[in-house]
């Protein structure tokens, strides 16, 4: 039988646990940032080479 303090017991745990991970996320978010901007960054300069070479192929074929 579960008594009600260990019912307490157990909610202060998951809300300390949750505290915990939510503390952690916030350290974390500078990294995270950085890591996405340099995927920004990268993907943003394939889709430049892409739609350049895309205008080169229209442009060629409209002269052909």
């Amino acid at each position: 039988m579960v008594n009600s303090s260990t019912k307490i017991a157990d909610t202060a745990a998951v809300v300390s646990t949750l505290g915990a991970v939510t503390s952690w996320i916030a350290d974390a978010l500078p990294i995270v940032q950085f890591i996405a901007g340099i995927i920004a960054i990268i993907t943003g300069c394939f889709a430049i080479v892409y739609h350049y070479k895309k205008i080169k192929e229209l442009n060629n074929a409209r002269r052909n």
